[in-house]
């Protein structure tokens, strides 16, 4: 009998044992759980790490511009005007074709033909006015029957000089937008990054960058929402050791990965201090409200 109490108290022990370990794994595992903190966002990208309370990516130091120049094999190079690493700015011409100087010629010689044809044209409305005020008043039969005939061949030239002053017109207005077929122009200011001076197939002729830098990131979709034009940045230039203040400048309505059935991302540019050199990385970190 006392051997029976024994065997049901120590049964009565280990079930009381198991409940008190089982209640204190139980708590250790809540302690262990932490809570994401209110403003934060789920991190769906492994090189984007979240903050309590920000989203950070990461980016690099970029041209905000460039204008890749390819050469038109229908034409043959005249000269180039500049060389690489030289700043330019806006309008300048940096290299043209052979046959510039003949458009050039021919916009001259027709801006002439263009100032005789309105020469002709006033003159012929002051006559025919004249014509016509002299048929008015005149009584000799005559002289009345030549001054309409000589009515009628003013009329005549007034009209094919009003065609001939629409043709001119036109051919000057074509003339001069061929020029930039002929001489190629900066689009902004900038510097030329390189020339190649004998490029191949796939390659360009010049290539321009901007003197404006901006900060180049991908945003997914779901962090798409934090993004807002004009929002304010924190930029970390780790190759620098330095931090600055960036706004976001623009967002792409349209992803990078458009063809994808994976996860878009859409390109973002974000203000940058213009002494940060090329090509650095930069963290960027994005406020995320409560």
């Amino acid at each position: 009998m006392k051997k029976k109490n024994k065997i049901i108290i120590a049964c009565v022990v280990v079930v009381i044992l198991g409940i008190f370990l089982f209640s204190q794994l139980q708590s250790s595992i809540q302690n262990m759980s932490i809570e994401r903190p209110n403003g934060s966002t789920e991190n769906t990208d492994s090189s984007k790490p979240v903050v309590a309370n920000e989203i950070v990516f990461t980016g690099k130091v970029s041209p905000s511009k460039s204008q890749i120049i390819a050469l038109d094999n229908t034409k043959t190079i005249s000269h180039t005007y500049v060389e690489a690493m030289d700043n330019v700015s806006k309008g300048d011409v940096l290299f043209d074709y052979y046959g510039l100087q003949v458009v050039k010629e021919n916009i001259v010689i027709n801006e002439n033909k263009f100032i005789k044809l309105q020469q002709d044209r006033d003159w012929f409305y002051s006559h025919i006015a004249y014509l016509e005020q002299e048929i008015s008043w005149t009584t000799d039969s005559n002289y009345l029957q030549s001054l309409k005939s000589e009515l009628a061949d003013y009329k005549q030239r007034l009209a094919q000089n009003k065609i001939d002053w629409i043709k001119t017109e036109t051919d000057i207005i074509t003339l001069k937008n061929s020029l930039s077929e002929y001489a190629v122009e900066a689009e902004f200011d900038g510097f030329i990054y390189e020339i190649n001076e004998k490029p191949t197939m796939n390659q360009p002729y010049m290539t321009l960058y901007s003197s404006d830098k901006v900060i180049k990131i991908e945003v997914g979709e779901y962090e798409l929402q934090y993004i807002k034009v004009g929002l304010v940045v924190e930029i970390e230039i780790e190759g620098l050791s330095q931090f600055y203040i960036g706004t976001i400048l623009s967002i792409d309505i349209f992803p990078n990965n458009m063809e994808s059935t994976s996860t878009s991302y859409f390109n973002v540019e974000i203000s940058v201090d213009q002494e940060v050199p090329y090509g650095f990385s930069a963290i960027i970190r994005v406020p995320v409200n409560d």
